[in-house]
């Protein structure tokens, strides 16, 4: 098994910033926290409305709101608004819905807020709401999955393709080149699930081409839908050999929950 601190230097090795396309005047800041994948964001003033306090207004609007990962962005995002002197907003859908999410981020433009940071569920649909606050001179980051073709200013997170491909290395390291590997995926079409299993899978081909890897297993970046796949997935294949998590979600699960029947070591 990689250790936590293996897994943090892994995902610092493979953090990038994907820079500005444009300057802006005042100071912008966005910070990613890594640990199974939590990341957190918040942006300094720009100007723009007030509230009574007369502070800036940035709001947050992240993939869903039942998932610890984004519990730790909203804690870091209020945390980030003490030291620049804003206020935090922060709604999403429950679940990973697209179409919910983008409503969400038209309420943030109707409500004329000074800034947004988005986590995106898919990278198409949020494109036109993003673009439709950037018309309205509200300037949107993303953080944790992008829309990189829409006007956001940035985005910031892990190079989630290298975070794939160290993924196959870290995994091939362990159980070698030869067995199934089985894939847990959580929202399908999250742009930077997408690109973790993308740079798993290229790298996997590279590193052992004799290595059979499972059609992806859905969990809808759901805790307890998680550990039942992953329970599932190793039931109905219990000569596995390993096992590729493009999110932490099992691992927020109560011990041993998704590998309460694997003898340690087995996978």
């Amino acid at each position: 098994m990689v250790s936590a601190p293996e897994v943090a230097a892994n995902l610092a090795a493979a953090g990038r910033l994907i820079r500005p396309r444009r300057g802006k005047e005042r100071i912008m800041r966005t910070i990613v926290c890594a640990g199974i994948f939590a990341a957190l964001a918040a942006l300094a003033a720009l100007p723009g409305c007030r509230r009574a306090s007369g502070k800036p207004v940035f709001a947050g609007v992240p993939k869903m709101l039942n998932n610890p990962v984004f519990e730790l962005a909203h804690q870091g995002a209020l945390q980030a608004a003490e030291e620049f002197g804003v206020e935090i907003e922060w709604d999403a859908p429950v679940a990973g819905d697209a179409m919910v999410q983008a409503e969400k981020v038209r309420t943030f433009i109707a409500k004329k807020v000074d800034g947004l940071f988005v986590s995106v569920n898919s990278a198409e649909i949020l494109r036109e709401p993003i673009d439709a606050a950037v018309r309205e001179g509200i300037p949107v980051v993303c953080f944790d999955s992008d829309s990189p073709t829409s006007g956001r200013l940035t985005c910031y997170g892990v190079d989630d393709e290298a975070a794939g491909r160290k993924g196959a290395e870290l995994l091939v390291g362990k159980m070698g080149t030869k067995g199934k590997v089985a894939i847990l995926h959580g929202t399908q079409g999250a742009p930077n699930l997408e690109a973790r299993i993308r740079g798993f899978a290229g790298r996997m081909k590279e590193l052992a081409p004799e290595a059979a890897l499972l059609p992806p297993g859905f969990c809808d970046d759901n805790i307890q839908k998680a550990v039942e796949t992953v329970k599932t997935t190793i039931a109905a294949n219990p000569d596995i050999a390993g096992y590729y998590m493009s999110g932490g979600w099992p691992l927020f699960a109560t011990a041993p929950g998704a590998f309460s029947e694997v003898p340690p070591g087995k996978i």
